[in-house]
């Protein structure tokens, strides 16, 4: 989306990078709940027992719609739209994180192509084209042979009387029956699929914020 990194910790004179990565987060996020910041197993190290920075007092709070409008100009509705999707994958307590299956139903994703719908479109597309391509030889090789047949019982060459059409059968197959609007039918699918060119590549997705 922006090309850069949503957390870009650096270390200070005073501070290490782990410390300004956790200030980063409390700046984006707000204040890390003091049960969590003091349950783990460096806690001691990076929060005194209040649950406040050991290494960084001043934190600059900027929540991330203020980021995405301010910094990034991106307009109110989009950037609330996006910030709905990222907030509840970034909750401080994993098991309140949105989970994959929900965020599939985010309307910030209504639109998305991504490479697997892409190429199973290109293998589709392919498939198709070369069933056409096929029925056309098909066609092709039969009106050739029944074009010889033809003129080989006109030269006399084709012995026996000439049988009369089959009770029900349709007077204006000349021999081809169905397949001739059928293959005209696969000739023209074949035209118009031809005219779609080389299948799109790409993909469209989330970057980094």
């Amino acid at each position: 989306m922006t090309g850069d990194y949503l957390f870009d910790p650096q270390p200070g004179t005073k501070y290490d990078k782990d410390d300004d990565h956790i200030a980063q987060i409390m700046e984006l996020l707000g204040e890390m709940p003091k049960s969590l910041a003091l349950s783990g197993k460096y806690s001691h190290d990076m929060f005194n027992r209040r649950g406040e920075l050991r290494h960084i007092q001043r934190l600059r709070f900027w929540p991330l719609l203020s980021v995405l409008k301010e910094k990034y100009l991106m307009p109110a509705e989009e950037a609330e739209l996006l910030t709905s999707f990222l907030l509840p994958m970034l909750h401080y307590y994993p098991d309140s994180r949105a989970t994959a299956a929900e965020l599939l139903k985010h309307p910030w994703l209504e639109g998305v192509v991504v490479q697997g719908d892409l190429e199973i479109a290109k293998q589709n597309h392919e498939r198709e084209v070369e069933r056409l391509r096929v029925l056309q030889d098909g066609k092709d090789g039969k009106d050739s042979k029944d074009g010889k047949d033809g003129k080989d019982g006109k030269d006399g060459k084709a012995a026996g009387p000439e049988k009369p059409p089959a009770s029900g059968s349709s007077g204006n197959s000349n021999g081809n029956g169905t397949s001739k609007g059928k293959g005209k039918d696969s000739a023209s699918a074949l035209e118009e699929i031809l005219k779609l060119g080389k299948p799109v590549a790409g993909m469209v997705g989330m970057g980094r914020v």
